[in-house]
């Protein structure tokens, strides 16, 4: 009787929360349409922050997380009043305030997306494709946050992509020889600490590990390693 009362409790769970992301998408469709087909609105940072603490802070699921990453994303790129640019940044802070431990392949994929567009904005970069791209002037604006996501991720697809997209950053510098140099040895820094920090890290882990933990925790060793090795 009491595996049959946790059953039907947590078939009601499910069939409540299928419910909740059935009624937040009809919304969020329903607000980008107005944003995007309607008169020029932008929402303002008391609005964007009611989205941002419901749905992200206080989100119930991953998916509810993810829906209002994709709604940014898709704002920004399809209305040019939706969100303003200081609202645009505005946004950045509060997705760099985020665990980059936590954050899933949408999330990163949103960050990325606004650090082009500021730093597009700004006129730091450009961009003729997804890997087509200029660094015309450094520092990049929140460059700290796709370090962040590189380093500290737990999911290795995040990783792979922050990696790659700081070493194409790199080669795309159209700067000064001097300050490419001084680029590149910062980069060159960045890396080693971060491979010193994970060494110790590692160490940690390895002392804090009962042998019933260990392949779990040898795991995620070998993630604090490798990722600064893929820099």
């Amino acid at each position: 009787r009491a595996a049959g009362s946790s059953t039907a409790r947590a078939a009601a769970l499910l069939a409540a929360r299928a419910e909740h992301m059935d009624q937040l998408e009809q919304r969020v469709e329903f607000l980008n349409f107005c944003m995007v087909q309607g008169p020029q609105i932008a929402l303002t940072q008391a609005q964007l922050d009611v989205l941002w603490n419901r749905c992200v802070v206080c989100g119930s699921c991953v998916g509810e997380r993810d829906l209002i990453f994709r709604w940014v994303e898709q704002v920004r790129t399809n209305s040019v009043s939706a969100i303003e640019p200081e609202a645009t940044r505005y946004l950045f802070r509060r997705a760099s305030e985020l665990s980059a431990e936590s954050l899933s392949p949408t999330a990163y994929a949103c960050i990325e997306y606004l650090f082009r567009w500021i730093n597009w904005r700004e006129q730091r970069f450009a961009q003729q494709d997804q890997s087509n791209i200029s660094v015309l002037d450094v520092p990049l604006h929140g460059v700290q946050t796709l370090w962040a996501a590189a380093l500290r991720t737990r999911d290795e697809a995040v990783g792979v992509r922050a990696i790659r997209f700081l070493v194409l950053l790199h080669h795309s510098l159209q700067i000064e020889a001097s300050r490419v140099r001084q680029q590149q040895r910062e980069f060159v820094s960045s890396c080693m600490s971060s491979l010193d920090e994970a060494a110790s890290r590692l160490r940690a882990l390895q002392l804090a590990a009962p042998p019933a933990g260990q392949p779990a925790r040898d795991a995620e060793a070998a993630a604090l390693v490798r990722e600064p090795l893929q820099l």
